[in-house]
């Protein structure tokens, strides 16, 4: 270290740490990374070129919750490799150049030169990171965030507790390990610390032996990927950050500097100094049991699922034999699982009660599902509902966790489509409570759905349909006209006038199904169009269903159906506003639909034979 020896007269943590910097402020590659990586976040965050997708297909750069989702992964990302580069060769290099011992052999406890390597590469680490996310501001600005400006002052410190965590492992690493293989461990720890909280969910749905063992090495991660995802919620509509990821980052980083500073000379360490050192981990270490848990079961919602409950069984008449009151609801909150209204008579997973009032509630020991999503599951034999919490699902609508993980069909661009809303619109108690009992009618159909697709092979593929055939224009324009022609039966004044509309739409449908065969082969087609008739039975019942449950649910309907086929939507939301119209058109044509529906009977061939009866 060229001024060490100027350290030396006093040799303090500070001191050391501030000449630390100074020498990793003369290495000339972090400055041409940390030039590379401001380029490349002014190019995809502030200037019209950038684009970046989820799993899902939403444009994230194209709202500020979004553009801050993707500008806090590459500024975590290259500030963490800015900081393992820095820190993987500070210490190694004063041993390389004797300044070291010449700072060890003064009479001042080691671990105070310790803890000055340490602090100075975790100041380095934050100088670069703080200058990597100066796009962080224009992009607020040019994606009409202005008003989350102070939202992303709250939010960098997450940032800068990932970036010390990086910095005191690799520090910790460096003293024992030569500096690329410090800094190898450092990176990979950090890589695999951002993918945590998922890497926790999946060692949590198995049984095999090695599951403690895995356990324990996510212990040893610092948790990058939870202290992220927590300050990313000051983004989301309604979104509340969760104190526990951050106080897990600082015991983390209390045991790394901790560690480093001993590796140095531990049995210098004042006995006060070392209890009270103990003391400050063992309150990080109970910090977060009592603080508050957006995992935990609460009062809102036994509320909000005893009013859903109530809610499916004042319109359970509609389908001879539905009793959404009885069905079983999976309480998904990611990490953490409820399983609400499970029959008494059925083995539920292991698992401890809660108490939720006239609601039977069980904590699950190990999540269903490891994911925040809406759907049908199977515990053991028994279907059950599958519903985010509301809390959870809303925060998903505004974009923070688009399309991240999520099953089949429960994508957030459609859950935006299907719930109407927004990246910075909130979801409403009563669309939440529609959303509901949309699952709750999908565990009564399960059974036919089941029937329906015995025996489909590989060319029954839905993907196909959504990404192939929704995609072609001509496709969507006949669509359209489909869609206009139900809107028409719905609307008509008298029952020939809906009539005659229900049969334009059949001879489009007619037309659609022609142009298929004559492009793919009947081979391929029909399995296809098969495709479609299901999901327009599956999904646009369900819509159906969940129109009658909300207080505006009708008029959203038909507003839906007045332009099915629209820009930037999920393809596969075309399901269900079809599927839901055919359902209305019958409602004036053939009063007993219902019955027949529910024995395994195409919307399509319903309408038929109600166009086509005398």
């Amino acid at each position: 270290m060229a001024s060490a020896l100027d350290a030396m007269r006093g040799a303090r943590p500070v001191t050391v740490a501030l000449n630390v910097v100074r020498e990793n402020l003369r290495t000339r590659g972090t400055y041409v990374l940390t030039a590379v990586g401001l380029l490349l976040m002014f190019l995809l965050l502030v200037s019209s070129g950038g684009s970046v997708r989820d799993a899902a297909g939403n444009e994230l750069t194209a709202h500020a919750a979004g553009a801050m989702r993707v500008g806090f992964a590459m500024a975590g990302f290259l500030g963490a490799v800015v900081t393992v580069v820095l820190s993987m060769s500070a210490v190694p290099r004063e041993f390389e150049r004797g300044t070291a011992e010449l700072l060890l052999v003064r009479p001042v406890p080691r671990w105070q030169v310790g803890a000055g390597f340490l602090l100075g590469n975790i100041l380095s680490g934050w100088l670069f990171l703080l200058v990597l996310a100066v796009p962080l501001f224009p992009a607020l600005t040019v994606r009409g965030g202005q008003d989350l400006v102070p939202a992303l002052l709250l939010a960098l410190p997450g940032l800068l507790l990932n970036i010390a965590a990086v910095a005191a492992v690799t520090t910790l690493c460096s003293v024992w390990l030569p500096g690329p293989a410090a800094g190898f461990l450092g990176l990979l720890a950090y890589g695999l610390g951002v993918f945590g909280p998922e890497l926790s969910a999946l060692v949590a749905l198995s049984d095999a032996w090695w599951v403690p063992f895995a356990r324990l090495g996510l212990t040893l991660l610092p948790p990058a990927g939870a202290v992220t995802g927590s300050v990313l919620q000051l983004f989301a509509p309604g979104g509340a950050v969760d104190p526990r990821p951050l106080l897990g980052g600082l015991l983390y980083l209390w045991a790394a500097g901790g560690l480093t500073a001993a590796a140095f000379g531990w049995r210098e360490i004042a006995r006060w100094g070392a209890l009270a050192y103990l003391a400050a981990g063992l309150l990080l270490a109970a910090a977060p049991l009592v603080a508050p848990s957006p995992l935990d079961w609460t009062d809102e919602d036994a509320a909000l699922l005893g009013a859903a409950l109530r809610r499916g069984q004042e319109i359970a008449g509609l389908f001879d034999g539905w009793t959404p009151g009885e069905t079983p609801i999976l309480l998904t909150k990611g990490p953490v699982n409820y399983l609400v209204n499970f029959a008494q008579d059925a083995e539920p997973p292991p698992g401890r009660p809660v108490s939720a009032g006239s609601l039977r509630v069980i904590r699950l020991d190990r999540p269903e599902l490891p994911v925040v999503t809406n759907g049908v599951w199977k515990v053991g034999e028994t279907p059950v509902a599958v519903v985010a919490g509301w809390r959870q699902l809303d925060q998903v609508m505004g974009g923070m966790e688009a399309g991240a993980g999520l099953l089949g069909g429960g994508e957030a661009a459609l859950l935006k489509g299907l719930l109407r809303t927004g990246a910075e619109a909130r979801l409403t108690e009563e669309q939440y409570l529609a959303a509901v009992v949309h699952e709750l009618f999908h565990v009564y159909q399960m059974p036919v759905a089941e029937d329906w697709v015995a025996g489909w092979g590989d060319a029954h593929q839905q993907e196909r349909l959504w990404y192939e055939v929704y995609m072609d224009a001509e496709n969507n324009r006949l669509q359209q006209r489909e869609a206009e022609h139900l809107l028409t039966a719905v609307q008509a004044a008298d029952e020939a006038g809906a009539r005659a509309a229900a049969a334009a739409f059949l001879a489009v449908r007619d037309a659609r199904a022609a142009y298929w065969r004559d492009r793919l082969g009947g081979e391929v087609a029909e399995p296809l169009l098969e495709v479609e008739r299901l999901y327009e039975w599956l999904e646009g019942l369900a819509r159906y269903v969940q129109a009658h449950a909300e207080a505006d649910g009708m008029d959203a309907l038909l507003d839906e159906l007045a332009a099915p086929v629209g820009e930037g939507g999920s393809p596969r939301l075309r399901v269900y506003t079809l599927g839901a119209g055919q359902a209305l058109a019958l409602d004036r044509l053939s009063p007993g639909w219902r019955q027949a529906a529910m024995e395994g009977v195409s919307l399509e061939a319903l309408l038929r034979e109600a166009v086509t009866a005398p």
